[in-house]
């Protein structure tokens, strides 16, 4: 009791804390708000970026539905704020990023208006070039509630304001249905620009896209990005579900995993620590905001579950609603590809082979008493997937699936080599695999090639 007393006060006195931090005056707040909405009724081609921060500040889906459908814009989230928007939302064009969704990258570098609510926009999302990131754009406005984080945004020519999200948001609301009549004029002139990026959508946010990167990057064996379209299939409406932080089956999972109606979706961001899911998925199982007839989803990779196996013991012990998915491409895959690319071949500590032992996950599962189960087609997912959904039992599972071993991660911003093999860093528009002259030139129809795009491409002629 004594605790819980204590931990309530502590809670109370961070909360205070935190307001104190991020309050601004009333006057303020309105000046501020009526000049990003000025500016945005002004724009040709806006788009939204909301992040991590309007999930730790309470913001959920139904929030972020509203402001969509209030203002009718583009929306691009973050891996930390995946959860946010429904696939299926119209104006939904993906995270963007080093390995985020080529039709995001494409629709930011053609803007010419962005608003980032709770995202600090990090080196990923950037490609790590944070100078280059909406370069074209006039008005960048970046609220958070970190003024550290400010200060950076502000040596970019970036306006900023410091303000929690979800009080952004709210305010935000409140003035547009105030100017309602001037939004809908300026909604109207847009249609060029909501046609644009639903063309631009449609051709590289696809299930046939999606195929198609599938059939490139998997050199053989079950494809990751296969599992992932199952997984967003079959998983259904309102699940938790927990991932490990890094990876590459991890990286796929957030580049292509189709988020439904109020899914929850637990990561690490800026963390990377291995490891992480199992202890993560543990905290939310014993939630009080779980219910009860709900189950977790645990996704993790094989090298980064044997780093914090022993957890399957609590996980046992407290016989908690667990279903963990443990993607095997046998070991460390990320790390096997750049051996691969940089030291020909060379490869130390990546898998059995090189001196990385990771467990026998049924032989692991039989001694903490854990139903265990393998899949090494999609047929077989989607039978394990139902049967764990269904199941009149409540004990934790384990699944593990034998996925590619031998597979890229795309598309990405990589460098490519010029004519004179010096290497050259890519804007972020432009990822591998990279596409034809022609094809670029169509989608950048609002902003020039870069000068490294037209470079590279001479010497892929020759």
């Amino acid at each position: 009791k004594k605790i819980n007393e204590k931990k309530s006060k502590l809670t109370k006195f961070a909360k205070i804390k935190y307001f104190l931090k991020s309050s601004v005056s009333k006057n303020n707040n309105e000046r501020l708000i009526k000049k990003v909405f000025e500016k945005l009724n002004n724009s040709k081609r806006p788009i939204l970026l909301v992040g991590s921060g309007c999930v730790i500040d309470g913001v959920n889906q139904k929030k972020i539905e509203e402001l969509i459908t209030q203002i009718q814009v583009p929306i691009a989230n973050s891996w930390g704020s995946l959860e946010l928007i429904e696939d299926n939302n119209k104006f939904y064009v993906g995270a963007p990023g080093t390995v985020g969704k080529r039709t995001a990258n494409i629709i930011i570098k053609n803007s010419d208006f962005i608003l980032a609510i709770g995202n600090r926009i990090d080196l990923a999302t950037t490609a790590y070039a944070p100078e280059k990131f909406g370069e074209q754009v006039k008005d960048f406005f970046v609220v958070d509630i970190d003024k550290g984080e400010l200060k950076f945004h502000k040596k970019l020519g970036r306006k900023t304001i410091n303000s929690g999200a979800k009080k952004f948001i709210n305010d935000f609301l409140i003035h547009i249905k105030k100017n309602k009549t001037a939004l809908e004029i300026s909604n109207l002139q847009r249609k060029e620009w909501i046609e644009f990026c639903n063309t631009i959508k449609n051709k590289y946010s696809s299930r046939s896209y999606t195929k198609y990167i599938s059939e490139v990057a998997t050199k053989e064996g079950w494809s990751t990005y296969d599992v992932v379209e199952d997984l967003s299939n079959l998983l259904d409406k309102n699940k938790y579900i927990v991932t490990g932080s890094s990876g590459h089956g991890v990286e796929v999972f957030y580049s292509y995993f189709r988020v439904k109606s109020n899914q929850r979706v637990f990561h690490s961001p800026g963390l990377g620590s291995m490891g992480f899911a199992l202890g993560s998925a543990i905290g939310i199982a014993l939630s009080d905001n779980l219910k009860k007839e709900s189950r977790v989803t645990l996704i993790e990779t094989d090298g980064s579950f044997n780093t914090n196996p022993q957890e399957l013991g609590i996980i046992a012990n407290l016989n908690l609603k667990i279903d963990i998915y443990i993607f095997n491409n046998n070991g460390y895959l990320s790390i096997r590809n750049g051996q691969n690319k940089s030291f020909g071949g060379r490869l130390s500590g990546v898998n059995e082979k090189s001196g990385l032992g990771c467990a026998n996950l049924k032989l692991l599962c039989e001694s903490y008493g854990i139903k265990y189960a393998k899949a090494n087609n999609n047929d077989e997912l989607k039978q394990i997937i139902n049967s764990n959904s269904n199941q009149t039992i409540e004990r934790p599972t384990l699944t593990e699936l034998m996925i590619s071993k031998s597979e890229e991660l795309l598309p990405k911003c990589m460098p490519q080599k010029d004519e004179k093999g010096n290497i050259t860093s890519m804007p972020i528009e432009d990822m591998t695999p990279l596409l034809k002259l022609n094809e670029l030139e169509e989608i950048m129809k609002y902003k020039e090639l870069s000068s490294e795009s037209i470079k590279i491409r001479k010497r892929l002629i020759k």
